[in-house]
């Protein structure tokens, strides 16, 4: 059975594209709806209506290729794209598609020169030269496939593949320091297909909860919570009861600096379930942030009696003491959190700020930085604070160590530069 916001999302995209049913692009959108929450059966229905009435639009003919290979015709697939390509030999969508099918099938070949008529149509789309650098590296050219990657990385430095197949390559050179950072950047990787005139709207066909969900994380995480809000409260008035999607709304709401209403909103979550841990925790920190430091320590201390093994009660519990100015109790309710999660690189790095910028005790806070590091590799935010603090101490070289190290990690950051500028000045 769908789910009641898919259900009546479908019935009215159905019911638009019947009003016009020999209008191809209503027949298009009707399967994107389909496909972007799973229904690939029914999506390949849509797409063949969509290429009949419009068989000049290469999207609707790759799309049926799309559609057979997500319900498993991997053969059929290759066999639609590769016709799609000879029909559309200015379509650079259809060669990724192309080529990403036969790499996946191991005609290595083939998907070359895929990849190499992308890199033609679309040099600055990253997936080409990750392709072509998939296949060297399977080759063992790893000289020539770094090369490629290289490129990749650079013309997106959030392309986690290519970052992971650029560290592939590294260690295969033997070099172990790039490889390390190049695939700590490249960890969890997800394979998103490049992007076409049709997917780059998708998201907004997304109606399974859980869907939306990732789509609001997404949304905070680019920096529109506002975005993020209206997804979720949409989704609420069809699972009023779901108690868990009420906690991240009030969550979001508090991230786009609304804690008043985010302050309501949780309310209702404790009124289902005043013993649901998430939502004190989340109430701890809205009450936190509305200056309610007293009411959020309180809050905080009744989520860790019900919770005591999880870390973020005590995180809660931190923040409420940091904002009562009770530094030192802040620190050890932070060293708690750390006993119960010692693999969060984040509460390592609170704990390391604490001790030097509350505290005003850096020695002490320079071992917790380096833990931070240690756990990711690749954090800009455990970089930078080791930097200041070499710097503060007088460790100009380790700070340049640590910033040389950044600069790889993240050649754009804005901070390095004037960074760099102060340490070179004399004393």
């Amino acid at each position: 059975m769908l789910e009641p916001q898919l259900r009546e999302y479908i019935s009215q995209q159905l019911a638009w594209a019947q009003q016009k049913p020999r209008d191809a692009s209503r027949h298009a959108a009707l399967g994107m709806v389909y496909a972007v929450n799973g229904l690939w059966a029914i999506a390949r229905q849509a797409f063949q209506s969509a290429a009949q009435l419009d068989p000049n639009d290469p999207l609707s003919a790759m799309y049926l290729g799309v559609a057979a290979q997500e319900l498993g015709e991997t053969e059929e697939a290759t066999t639609v794209f590769g016709n799609l390509t000879k029909r559309f030999p200015d379509f650079a969508p259809g060669f990724y598609r192309l080529g990403n099918a036969l790499l996946r099938s191991g005609n290595l070949d083939e998907a070359k020169n895929a990849f190499v008529r992308l890199t033609e149509l679309a040099p600055r789309e990253w997936r080409g030269w990750a392709g072509l650098g998939e296949i060297l590296l399977r080759q063992g050219q790893y000289a020539e496939a770094a090369q490629r990657l290289e490129k990749a990385v650079d013309l997106d430095r959030a392309a986690k593949n290519a970052h992971s197949l650029l560290g592939q390559a590294y260690r295969s050179l033997g070099r172990v320091e790039d490889a390390e950072i190049e695939l700590n950047l490249g960890r969890n990787a997800i394979n998103f297909p490049m992007p076409d005139d049709w997917s780059k709207d998708a998201s907004r066909h997304m109606k399974l909860l859980q869907d939306q969900n990732q789509l609001a994380n997404d949304y905070c995480e680019e920096g529109q919570p506002l975005k993020a809000v209206e997804v979720l409260a949409k989704a609420w008035s069809y699972y009023p009861d779901n108690i868990s999607l009420i906690n991240q709304l009030a969550i979001t709401l508090n991230r786009s600096q609304q804690p008043n209403k985010a302050r309501l909103i949780v309310r209702r979550a404790l009124e289902k379930d005043q013993n649901y841990v998430p939502a004190l925790i989340t109430a701890a920190l809205i009450e936190g942030q509305l200056g309610q430091n007293e009411q959020a320590l309180a809050t905080a201390e009744r989520a860790i009696a019900l919770a005591p093994k999880l870390a973020q009660p005590h995180i809660a519990k931190a923040n409420a003491l940091l904002g009562l100015e009770r530094d030192q109790e802040a620190l050890a309710a932070l060293e708690a959190a750390r006993a119960a999660d010692p693999q969060n690189s984040e509460i390592h790095l609170e704990i390391g700020d604490v001790l030097w910028r509350n505290l005003n005790r850096p020695r002490e806070a320079k071992p917790q930085y380096e833990a931070a590091r240690q756990l990711d590799a690749v954090s800009v935010r455990a970089h930078m604070r080791l930097a200041e603090l070499h710097a503060q101490l007088g460790e100009t070289g380790e700070a340049k160590k640590v910033l040389g190290r950044l600069r790889r990690i993240a050649p754009n950051h804005p901070a390095l530069d004037a960074f760099e500028r102060k340490l070179e000045k004399p004393k």
